[in-house]
């Protein structure tokens, strides 16, 4: 057992932290700064439907998270260079929190929890 779970997190990820700055004409600029590398299992989801005309979904990812990195998760960190066990990287594209659920023990306690991501798509 890793991490306390039956699953094997065998994929490493990046996660980078949103901080706001003012420049010297008062306006604010985002920019997500490196936090840290956490180990995830990570599984690629169906994203074939067409929502609206003209409109499809982006690609998604599904990340399942050890319960020793569940604090580290928020909706307002992107997640980048999705790593195999050997640190190649697999997917460099940026990611941001689509959806958190919580899975727990029969005890009642956090196990793990499933991050559902989508690439972001902006120039």
């Amino acid at each position: 057992m890793s991490y306390g779970t039956y699953l094997k997190f065998h994929h490493r990820i990046d996660i980078y932290a949103k901080t706001t700055t003012t420049n010297a004409a008062g306006q604010r600029a985002v920019v997500f700064a490196y936090s840290k590398t956490i180990p995830v299992f990570a599984q690629w989801t169906q994203s074939d439907i067409v929502n609206q005309p003209y409109l499809g979904n982006f690609e998604q990812l599904d990340i399942f998270v050890p319960k020793n990195n569940v604090s580290d998760l928020s909706y307002g960190v992107r997640f980048k260079d999705l790593k195999d066990r050997y640190g190649n990287v697999i997917d460099g594209s940026y990611y941001e929190v689509m959806g958190i659920q919580k899975r727990m023990q029969f005890n009642g306690k956090v196990q793990h929890a499933i991050v559902g991501l989508r690439r972001v798509v902006e120039d």
